[in-house]
């Protein structure tokens, strides 16, 4: 009420005793006609509102642009339209006429039971009032067996003659009130309703009801009688009933409403524009920036879309539109870049769900609404099967409609028709299931498998599913107590996910055993089965909780609507759409600041989607955008490692055998180190020069370490031979020679064919690989190692000799795994196939390439063991010259040192040792007798470094961008 500012009160002079006087004689007593006079005064206005009068805001949000064009705007043209009070109306007349059953004796005026016995006057529960009642116990009062009779109650005449004839609107509606009821078991109930205009001379059906067409109906229906009842003057209606052992048909209220007259326009309207832009998508969550090293993997992960469209502006909730579909892909920034992923629209889908019931007389309304209420459901249909016949409920064809079809039960009738009814649900779900596979699910509720105490199986699914264990469990007694849920047995089983509480009121089931193939996810509180999934092998799937749905308010609780959400979608086998970005690894292979775009569209930004090709496609005459998401990331270069198992430096030596004397004589040479065999060679002496049949084997010296060499020299005499000789040498040199005339080492003996005792000969070749050396001539020896770089660097590798000769560098590529031979200067100027990285200017980055590249490097180099050190060839001096000479680089055991030619090897001139030997010529022939003051070790340092080394660069080792080992060599 709107009160004038000026007025607020008014003294009123009526008491209670005097508030029904009528001065004026009009019928309206006094006080009545004074506080409306009083109120119209109160509330009218002061002065009279003027034109035009302005108009509420509204408010409106546009969920999406024009979802076809792809344009990044589109124009609106929202219009207001303004009705006065007269829109709608009739310039003319009506007639109303609204009968009740509050009265009558036995019926309202002019009512009447024309035919039959069965209707009677009384008070309707389902209605809350009184109603002309029909009662299937009414239509056999006595018993079975039952006349079949046709009831008819008739209404009073309407006379709408008074309608003009000549209004351009006339309409007669006839609207009744009424609850209908027919669906128990097989028995029958029949219902009309008719009009006539001339006593039922002739008349017309207006509607008709049947058993189970519909089963139920509780409400009000308006029917559109003009074509018959137009200005007549004797219009009549009458309800026919008749029926066998059913339910009932209650008449509430009936109306006859009539209206004619010219119908007046009171609407007005006027629009404007608007241009709806649309809103690019933007990423979030996940880092925003990034460190890692090379060839170490970042993460992109827990990327989500964020648009407008994702969620209801009026709620805040999420509740995506149909019409947005959004697609993303990776940009690397180091020239590589993801394939596009098409996300689609974000919908939710909405499932199509029947529940088979007894949650009856409305004590599962509560839960019904929890179903209704779970986002995935768009439609959901219930039906109550406790007083159904198997022919009453749902078809198989019906039930294959479905997504999901959800048993429970509460109530149950000791019938066998009940029972019927729960066998063919049972055989249809089974049948369902078969059917479907993995396009349709079954959530079943207690009591599915759960046998009363004291009734048995009597509110239990009957049939195929349970007798052919279609679900999870096999049956059990229930007992009389609520339930709370323990333990979860797999949290990460989809209908778990984010149930962690659930309540089961008042009842909850026993300790259910699994059938085969069927998984328990969780227990109740006392550790009964509380939760079981099953998928058969066609795909279909079904969910079986333990739980008692409720009733009335006290429902399944908890967790309940998550779990059954979960329950729908894994059953069903539906992916709903999130808007989470798919995690994806990148490895980047050099050091550098990348700066990554997550690039994402939508279908308003000059895009169109080619599914085939599976990326976007410009809309011709459309711009396209493109929004850039951006996560710098930062790698730092990582030190190349040596790999020092890898290394090596030995003398490639040959191992030759000599043998002379008698023809057909067979010599075997076995060569040893640290007691294994590493080579072996075999001569059969045959007619001709010794020399021409030497052999040789290679062998490596290895001077990483010191070790013992030996060799066995083994004769074999031709066979029937008794008497002969063989002398043999064991000649040993470097594969690689210094220079040319480089000396060998040669040990010796002779085999006699009469002397069997010494036809093996061992020989400890002491101080081999000083030997080998040749004094100062020297040997090359040869070094290896393999090193490897985590990224695409190139790498260099440095080998510095500690005799002061030149370092060998040589550096590898990774473009073509091409080696150049390369000097020291600048680290970073060795030879690298590409520039060092500019950290300031970001420039030098070579992520293309071969990551974890490794390669193994190579290097000779001559050792010369200088005894004299003088710096020159210790063979330079006399043959008798103190400070050591080469003599002719024989160490003897010749075969004139065996003159009686006995086969004693034993060294009987020492004449390369001179004068300052220890045994001057006599008996042994040892150069370890001979004066040596050469160095025993040689240093050598490797260096591997990468084409991004010294920079200052965040790393894990101390000197950035390298990797160093010493080496020793023993030279003796």
């Amino acid at each position: 009420m709107v009160v004038r500012n000026d007025k607020t009160t008014i003294w009123n002079g009526f008491t209670p005793q005097n508030f029904q006087g009528d001065q004026d004689f009009d019928g309206d007593p006094d006080m009545l006609e004074l506080m409306v006079n009083e109120i119209r005064f109160v509330t009218g206005p002061e002065i009279p509102r003027s034109m035009p009068w302005p108009v509420p805001a509204a408010i409106h949000a546009y969920r999406d642009d024009d979802p076809t064009t792809g344009t990044p705007s589109d124009p609106f043209t929202p219009t207001l339209t303004v009705k006065d009070d007269d829109d709608g109306k009739l310039r003319g007349g009506h007639y109303d006429a609204i009968t009740g059953f509050d009265s009558g004796n036995p019926w309202p005026a002019g009512w009447a039971q024309t035919r039959g016995f069965a209707w009677t006057r009384g008070y309707s529960g389902q209605l809350g009032g009184n109603a002309a009642l029909y009662w299937y116990f009414f239509d056999c009062p006595y018993g079975p067996p039952c006349p079949e009779s046709m009831h008819t109650l008739r209404s009073q005449t309407y006379d709408l003659s008074g309608m003009d004839p000549t209004a351009t609107l006339q309409k007669v509606t006839l609207s009744v009130t009424h609850s209908w009821e027919a669906n128990f078991d097989d028995s029958y109930q029949d219902g009309t309703i008719e009009v006539s205009t001339d006593g039922f001379a002739t008349s017309f059906l207006i509607a008709e009801y049947h058993h189970n067409n519909p089963s139920s109906f509780q409400g009000t229906q308006s029917f559109d009688i003009s074509s018959i009842a137009t200005a007549k003057s004797n219009v009549q209606v009458r309800f026919n009933v008749i029926g066998y052992d059913d339910w009932w048909w209650h008449i509430g209220k009936v109306e006859m409403f009539a209206e004619w007259g010219t119908l007046i326009i009171g609407t007005g309207s006027g629009s404007s524009a608007i241009t709806v832009n649309n809103v690019a998508p933007k990423a979030f969550g996940g880092p925003t920036r990034g460190l890692a090293g090379e060839a170490t993997p970042f993460n992109f992960a827990n990327y989500k879309i964020d648009d407008p469209t994702l969620y209801n502006p009026y709620t805040g909730k999420w509740d995506p539109v149909s019409t947005e579909w959004f697609a993303y892909r990776w940009i690397f920034d180091d020239g590589t870049q993801s394939a596009w992923n098409f996300k689609g629209s974000l919908q939710l889908p909405k499932l199509k769900v029947l529940v088979l019931h007894t949650l009856s007389f409305g004590t599962g309304d509560d839960f019904l609404n929890e179903i209704r209420n779970v986002d995935l459901v768009g439609q959901m249909d219930n039906v109550d099967f406790l007083f159904m016949s198997p022919g009453q409920i749902p078809t198989l064809d019906a039930m294959l409609g479905y997504d999901v079809i959800v048993f429970a039960t509460n109530y149950a009738t000791f019938s066998s028709t009940f029972a019927l009814t729960r066998r063919a649900i049972g055989d249809r779900l089974a049948s369902y299931l078969d059917i479907k596979g993995a396009t349709g699910g079954v959530v079943t509720l207690m009591a599915t498998y759960d046998n009363s105490p004291f009734y048995g199986d009597l509110f239990t699914l009957l049939g195929r599913y349970t007798d052919q264990d279609y679900g999870s469990f096999k049956k059990t007694t229930y007992g009389f107590s609520p339930g709370s849920l323990g333990m979860i047995l797999d949290p990460t089983h989809p209908v778990m996910q984010g149930v962690t509480k659930l309540t089961s009121p008042f009842i909850h089931s026993g300790n259910y055993a699994l059938t085969a193939g069927a998984q328990l996810l969780a227990r109740w509180d006392d550790g009964n089965s509380a939760i079981g999934v099953k998928e058969l092998a066609n795909g279909a799937r079904s969910v079986n909780s333990g739980g008692f749905s409720g009733s009335g308010s006290a429902i399944c609780g908890g967790d309940c609507p998550k779990l059954l959400r979960n329950s729908f979608m894994w059953s069903s086998h539906t992916v709903v759409p999130t808007n989470d970005i798919t995690p994806v690894l990148h490895t980047y292979g050099d050091n550098g600041l990348y700066n990554v775009d997550l690039q994402l569209i939508d279908d308003d930004m000059g895009w169109g989607w080619d599914a085939a090709a599976n990326e976007p496609m410009a809309i011709t005459g459309l711009e396209t955008t493109i929004s850039h998401n951006y996560v710098p990331v930062e790698i730092f270069n990582e030190d190349p490692l040596i790999a020092t198992s890898t290394i090596q430096a030995y003398l490639a030596s040959n191992v030759c055998l000599r043998v002379a004397g008698k023809e057909w004589g067979n010599v075997v040479l076995k060569f040893f180190s640290d007691g294994v065999q590493t080579g072996s060679v075999q001569v059969t002496r045959t007619p001709g020069s010794p020399n021409s049949q030497a052999k040789c084997t290679l062998v490596r010296l290895d001077v990483l370490a010191r070790h013992t060499f030996s060799s066995t020299v083994e004769f074999t005499p031709l066979s029937g031979k008794t008497s002969g000789s063989n002398p043999f040498w064991v000649i040993i040199d470097p594969w690689r020679k210094a220079n040319p005339g480089h000396g060998t080492t040669v040990f010796s003996g002779t085999f006699k064919v009469q002397n069997p005792a010494g036809w093996v000969k061992n020989m400890a070749l002491n101080n081999l690989v000083r030997h080998v050396f040749d004094s100062g001539r020297g040997a090359p020896v040869e070094f290896a190692a393999t090193a490897s770089d985590p990224g695409t660097d190139d790498l260099a590798f440095v080998w510095m000799w500690e005799d002061g000769t030149k370092q060998t560098v040589q550096v590898h590529m990774n473009a073509d795994a091409s080696v150049h031979l390369s000097s020291i200067s600048d680290p970073q100027h060795l030879g690298f196939g590409e520039p060092y990285f500019d950290r300031a200017a970001n420039t030098g980055r070579s992520p293309a390439g071969t990551i974890h590249f490794t390669v193994r490097d190579t290097a000779v180099h001559v050792v010369r063991v200088d005894s004299d050190r003088d710096g020159d060839s210790d063979c330079d001096g006399g043959r008798d010259d103190e400070h050591g000479t080469c003599g002719d680089g024989w160490h003897d055991g010749r075969a004139r040192d065996d003159d009686s030619h006995d086969g004693d090897w034993r060294h009987a001139d020492d004449e390369d040792c001179g004068a300052n030997g220890n045994h001057d010529g006599q008996q042994e022939h040892d150069d370890d007798d001979c004066v040596d003051n050469a160095q025993h070790v040689l240093w050598v340092g490797l260096t591997v470094l990468d084409d991004d080394n010294t920079r200052g660069y965040p790393s894990l080792y101390f000197h950035d961008g390298t990797d160093m080992e010493f080496l020793v060599v023993y030279l003796s």
